[in-house]
């Protein structure tokens, strides 16, 4: 289970500051986008700050799962923008086929695997 644990954290990290890193330059090609996904990116890059920010934070969240011990750190940062992921993949781009669902699918179950797993120290910090 710690292997799988290790695993589990590098995979998404390597995502996050891989993606967080596009937001700052365009290394990887993008897929055409039209309608609703389309108008909802280019508000988000319009603004100037907004995906830089994302991008930061999806860096340090992506750093923070790298160690064991900043992982929960990691899971806070990187908990809305996982959701707001999911949501956009299954929303706005709804009939692209698989790879939305799969996505979604190893991003939210990532997520609940690596809480679960650290599940005391929740408790410990929710009870006070």
């Amino acid at each position: 289970m710690k292997y799988l644990d290790f695993v589990t954290r590098l995979i998404l990290a390597a995502l996050f500051i891989l993606f967080g890193a596009g937001k700052f330059h365009a290394f990887m090609p993008t897929p055409q986008m039209t309608g609703k996904a389309a108008m909802f990116l280019g508000a988000l890059l319009s603004t100037g700050y907004l995906w830089p920010f994302i991008g930061v934070l999806e860096i340090a969240g992506g750093i923070a799962l790298l160690a064991n011990r900043t992982t929960n750190l990691g899971l806070i940062l990187l908990g809305p923008i996982i959701v707001n992921i999911v949501g956009y993949l299954l929303i706005l781009q709804n009939g692209i086929g698989p790879a939305p669902i799969v996505m979604s699918i190893f991003l939210v179950s990532s997520m609940i695997f690596l809480v679960y797993r650290r599940r005391q120290t929740w408790w410990k910090v929710l009870a006070g």
